[in-house]
């Protein structure tokens, strides 16, 4: 028949991702610890963490600004140079950039809490 099914996601349209997926987090942490932990590897344009513990352990997204400062931040986690709240973590690529709008301190001083 000839035909040939186009590549999906066209290619050049898929935005990169720059957002990692970050387990094993102890149970009362929060945003800004994870930028904490993280910013070290570059500017974060935000996280989240998710408050429903998954098989023991809570888990968060963080996305930075750039490919390249995640990268470097998923080296650093992987080669145990990045602790989260003084407990090691583990982290990997998210399958595609999260929503978040806001670091923790940006949503602290929306909330009126102190960051």
């Amino acid at each position: 028949w000839g035909f040939t099914s186009p590549s999906w996601p066209p290619r050049g349209s898929q935005e990169e991702v720059t957002t990692l997926w970050v387990g094993s987090l102890p149970e009362m942490v929060t945003a800004l610890d994870l930028e904490a932990a993280f910013g070290q590897a570059g500017t974060i344009v935000g996280s989240s963490v998710n408050t429903k513990a998954s098989q023991g352990s809570y888990t968060a997204f963080v996305r930075f600004a750039t490919r390249a400062e995640a990268s470097e931040a998923l080296n650093w986690v992987r080669g145990g140079q990045i602790m989260v709240a003084g407990v090691p973590c583990v982290a990997r690529w998210a399958r595609q950039n999260s929503r978040i709008s806001q670091t923790g301190a940006e949503a602290s001083a929306a909330s009126g809490q102190p960051s």
